[in-house]
């Protein structure tokens, strides 16, 4: 393993993840996402550091693009509750995916009904990321007639 090696490696990136990830996949060092990371934990990294919700918000708005939560009932967001959803609409964000493989149909509910009291945009999408993160393409299944997608309507179901 080299630093030489690495900048020569490619990889089919139908697999999903990052090149990183898949060097050390196809080096035998680990053998999967988890792995990976549990590498990382046992002998310690810095925290990642991610720009504030406000900057990300006024980004997408300069760019004309709307801000939607991905996956919001997905448990390493330490279960998000309305007051928190509240404070990231105030924020900007303007639509939540509903629809998505890490909720249940109570929670895909709840944000429905959380999305059309306050006329937000309603998406959702399987999170798949190729095969190493173990889901696959339309599941669950999202039907353009679930979907509340406003002004960008046009342009994605077109």
């Amino acid at each position: 393993m080299s630093l030489e090696d690495y900048a020569r490696y490619s990889w089919d990136r139908r697999r999903g993840g990052w090149k990183g990830l898949n060097y050390l996949i196809d080096l035998g060092i680990c053998k999967d996402v988890h792995e990976y990371f549990q590498m990382f934990d046992e002998i310690g990294h810095p925290q990642a550091e991610f720009p504030l919700v406000e900057e990300v918000v006024n980004c997408v708005h300069q760019a004309s693009g709307v801000v939607v939560l991905a996956h919001p009932g997905a448990n390493f967001y330490n279960g998000v509750d309305i007051e928190r959803l509240d404070l990231l609409v105030e924020m900007g964000v303007g639509g939540l995916e509903c629809f998505s493989f890490h909720h249940d149909e109570a929670t895909t509910r709840c944000f429905l009904q959380y999305c059309h009291s306050r006329n937000l945009l309603v998406t959702g999408g399987s999170d798949c990321h190729g095969g190493f993160a173990g889901r696959a393409i339309g599941v669950p299944p999202v039907f353009a007639e679930d979907l509340r997608l406003g002004e960008l309507e046009g342009s994605v179901l077109s």
